[in-house]
């Protein structure tokens, strides 16, 4: 697991190349509980959507590079600040209400 510094979303290369990101980028550093990683900050588009409501956005990725086995991580940066986000443990449900 990373610990998320500057708080965007996490990605391993391959699910990346998968999804046509670029990774061509700057190589720079991510840091986590294993210490440094090699990583390159990208974007994606993700669409959030249910029902009538749809919501294209563009988020900040970074792109960690090597043989690391983690699960992708939702950063805030651009997602989570253009939600209100309830949490439902109970029910095992999250909540996002877009802010305008």
């Amino acid at each position: 697991m990373l610990i998320v510094k500057k708080p965007v979303q996490r990605l391993k290369k391959d699910m990346a190349e998968l999804l046509g990101i670029d990774i061509n980028g700057k190589i720079t550093s991510a840091f986590g509980i294993g210490g440094k990683v090699d990583s390159i900050e990208s974007k994606m588009n993700i669409i959030i959507e249910k029902g009538h409501e749809h919501y294209p956005l563009e988020i900040p990725v970074k792109v960690i590079l090597g043989e690391y086995d983690f699960p992708i991580l939702l950063g805030r940066e651009e997602f989570f600040n253009n939600f209100v986000i309830s949490f439902h443990q109970k029910d095992q449900k999250l909540f996002l209400k877009k802010i305008d």
